[in-house]
């Protein structure tokens, strides 16, 4: 080899380690941005191997088994026998994993209270702006800890046929807590219950809700349960977080429709509660609202200037 020849090879060696080096850096920080905008993770989705194929999503990258069962058993011990003043038809629970607590008391709760469930809408943001439309489904199962949890395919293709929805075989669900951090907790209450999911996207505009309500309605039969998976107030201090939730709770408990105009600072899913009591308002009319749960992610050991705060509960007749 002339020297020539061996001079340029450890030039290019240098460029491509650099290159190398730079998009390390890269993914890095926007790694970071990508947990900035979505305060409610789960386990890092860089660890996932993940696929395009049709096998189960595993629940496990959203909220670890042990975390699961834990919050499972707490709650069985606090509210299995609990009684309900109300037959609840929607409600509200977060997916921010942290307060799985939360998650456990919301589902054993509603067990107690209708044990007939059949089937599950769960309405969550789409966190990554992944999907292509304004509102996303999929029709691969959750693999959970507890048990294997089915997509209803026969809602999902109906569902589809409306030009909102996109279906998304690509990686969407398997990064999606929204989710996924939630079906856990369906598998342990509900083992026989089908999920239909449904992820919309930040971008949709106000003018959508009507046409995501008739989505709802079509799909919101005696045994099917409409759920809202949503954070509070993101990004803010405690004390912020606390103030924000009053105005929450007013829209949540009046079924105002202005919750679809609420940032981050409020919820997370504002667009799909105001669809939610748009359907609401068509089928349930007369449900009112009970809070089962109110608390702050500081609660739970996190940063009490950077808040993340939650609010379950149910609508009923």
């Amino acid at each position: 080899m002339s020297t020539r020849h061996w001079y340029l090879g450890i030039v290019i060696a240098a460029l491509l380690g650099a290159a190398a080096i730079g998009m390390s850096r890269y993914q890095g920080k926007e790694g970071l941005v990508k947990e900035k905008s979505s305060k409610s993770l789960g386990a890092s989705p860089a660890v996932v191997d993940f696929s395009v194929a049709d096998a189960p999503i595993n629940t496990s990258v959203f909220i670890e088994s042990t975390q699961a069962d834990r919050a499972w058993s707490g709650a069985m011990k606090a509210y299995a026998s609990s009684v309900s003043r109300q037959h609840p038809v929607a409600g509200i629970v977060n997916h921010h994993a942290l307060a799985a607590d939360l998650l456990a008391n919301f589902f054993v709760r509603l067990r107690a209270a209708r044990p007939d469930i059949e089937r599950f809408v769960i309405i969550a943001p789409d966190h990554f702006m992944g999907g292509r439309g304004d509102v996303s489904t999929h029709r691969r199962p959750y693999q959970t800890d507890a048990g294997l949890v089915r997509i209803d395919e026969d809602a999902v293709q109906t569902v589809l046929l409306n030009p909102l929805v996109t279906e998304e075989r690509g990686v969407l669900f398997e990064r999606e807590h929204g989710i996924g951090a939630i079906v856990p907790f369906v598998s342990r209450a509900y083992p026989e219950a089908r999920i239909i999911p449904l992820a919309f996207s930040g971008k949709m505009s106000k003018d959508r809700v009507s046409a995501l309500a008739k989505v709802i309605e079509g799909l919101w039969d005696e045994k099917t349960f409409v759920l809202i998976s949503a954070d509070m107030s993101h990004y803010l201090s405690e004390r912020e977080a606390f103030a924000h939730d009053v105005d929450t709770l007013h829209w949540l408990k009046e079924k105002d429709i202005a919750i679809a105009q609420a940032t981050d600072a409020f919820i997370d899913s504002g667009k799909s509660v105001a669809a939610l009591f748009v359907a609401m308002q068509a089928l349930h009319p007369k449900t009112t609202f009970e809070l089962f749960d109110h608390s702050v992610s500081s609660a739970y050991g996190a940063d009490p200037l950077d808040a993340t705060s939650y609010m379950t509960g149910v609508w009923g007749e």
